[in-house]
């Protein structure tokens, strides 16, 4: 399974979790914005977590560690 850390590609995160995308609606109406498939295939192609994390007013962290642990990944700790 691929790890997810904070310089991964939003895409590459949805792409390999797919399931992840309604868990990101819940943590920020931001997030709603990846809804629009052009913005989907755009903005994710080119934001890493770590970007998303600053949109959702998340630190790198937290984010990350609140994906993986959706996901069933161990918390990591990210300086």
């Amino acid at each position: 399974m691929l790890e997810i850390t904070a310089d991964m590609r939003v895409y590459t995160l949805l792409k390999n979790f797919p399931q992840i995308l309604e868990y990101l609606y819940e943590l920020s109406p931001k997030y709603k914005k990846l809804k629009n498939p052009i913005l989907k295939a755009t903005v994710a192609r080119l934001a890493t977590l770590q970007q998303a994390a600053m949109i959702g007013g998340f630190s790198s962290s937290e984010f990350v560690n609140l994906l993986r642990t959706k996901v069933g990944q161990n918390e990591i700790d990210i300086v």
